[in-house]
C-alpha cells in the first residue's frame, strides 16, 4: 500500500463529506431555494478545503465530488436535470455578465 492510498483510506470520511455535500448541492439546484443552493455550495467548498488540508490526492477529492453528484443525478428525473442544467447556464451567464460589468466599471 502506498502512502497516498493509506492517506486516502484514513480520510475516507473527509472524502465522503465532499460527496455528500456535492449530492446536496445538486439536489438543492433542482429546487427553487436560492439560499439552500448557496449553503450547499459553501458546504462543498468547506469539505474540499478540509480534505485538501488533510492531504489526499486532488484527483481523489475531485472523484468524491463527482461521485456525490452522480448519486444525486441517479435520483433526479431527466426533466429535473434539464431544469438544473438550464439554471446553471443562466447562473454562469449572469456571473460572466457581472464580471464584465465590474471590469468595465473598474
Amino acid at each position: 500500500m502506498t502512502t497516498d492510498q493509506a492517506v486516502e483510506r484514513a480520510l475516507s470520511p473527509a472524502l465522503e463529506a465532499i460527496a455528500a455535500a456535492a449530492y446536496d448541492r445538486l439536489k438543492a439546484q433542482a429546487g427553487e431555494d436560492l439560499s439552500a443552493i448557496d449553503q450547499a455550495a459553501r458546504r462543498v467548498a468547506e469539505a474540499a478545503s478540509a480534505a485538501i488540508a488533510a492531504g489526499p490526492r486532488l484527483s481523489a477529492i475531485a472523484d468524491a465530488e463527482r461521485d456525490g453528484e452522480l448519486r444525486a443525478r441517479q435520483e433526479l428525473s431527466a426533466d429535473v436535470l434539464r431544469q438544473v442544467t438550464r439554471a446553471a447556464k443562466r447562473k454562469r451567464d449572469a456571473d460572466v455578465e457581472y464580471e464584465q460589468v465590474i471590469a468595465r466599471a473598474g
